[in-house]
């Protein structure tokens, strides 16, 4: 198999067909996993050997940790950016950011305020509070556009991961921590990993 570039890890690599493949549309279509990074990316395929397409991960799915809102509107980010949608996306993970804000009861009168008083509170340090802006000007890009920018896919991967480093933050690290602290108070030192057999 010829080497591809991979949009996690963002070099050419060579890919592992996971199968099966689907035909259809006179394509072959299939799961990929990159041997460099491991990413999971969907590839379409004609017969020539230079004509394949290939498509960031098909997770779709925001993790459970996150509250309700947060999960709706990232994991609708996730599929719009699966289906190559980067301006729905963009809206959608400014959206998950917004709700994240109010989840914490952030204060303001729009989205700007509100990131700026979470980093004020200490909810979030400095540097996220400068990625959540990001985020916002990205979304803002989108909902008011300018005739000389615009948002590509690679734009909205970024601001979809700084996002998600936003969350994990807020939501997947304290949950992590609660869980251990629970184990460790229930008499266990071993990762929940570990006790599975």
């Amino acid at each position: 198999m010829a080497a591809y570039y991979c949009p996690h890890c963002k070099v050419k690599a060579m890919f592992a067909n996971m199968g099966p493949n689907k035909g259809w549309g006179g394509r072959i279509h299939s799961i990929w996993t990159c041997h460099n990074c491991d990413g999971i990316v969907y590839a379409s395929a004609a017969t020539e050997p230079d004509d394949v397409e290939i498509y960031p991960s098909l997770r779709s799915d925001a993790p459970e940790e996150y509250p309700d809102d947060v999960r709706e509107n990232f994991g609708e980010a996730l599929r719009s950016i699966n289906g190559s949608n980067p301006k729905a996306a963009v809206i959608m993970a400014r959206s998950a950011l917004q709700a994240a804000t109010r989840e914490h009861g952030a204060t303001g009168n729009n989205l700007k305020e509100e990131i700026d008083d979470l980093a004020a509170r200490h909810v979030i340090p400095d540097a996220l509070k400068d990625w959540a802006h990001e985020i916002r000007d990205g979304g803002n890009l989108v909902g008011h556009p300018k005739p000389d920018k615009k948002v590509e896919v690679a734009d909205a991967e970024e601001l979809i991961a700084l996002a998600e480093s936003i969350f994990e933050y807020l939501y997947v690290i304290p949950r992590h921590v609660e869980r251990r602290r629970q184990r460790l108070a229930q008499g266990s030192d071993q990762p929940e990993q570990a006790s599975q057999s």
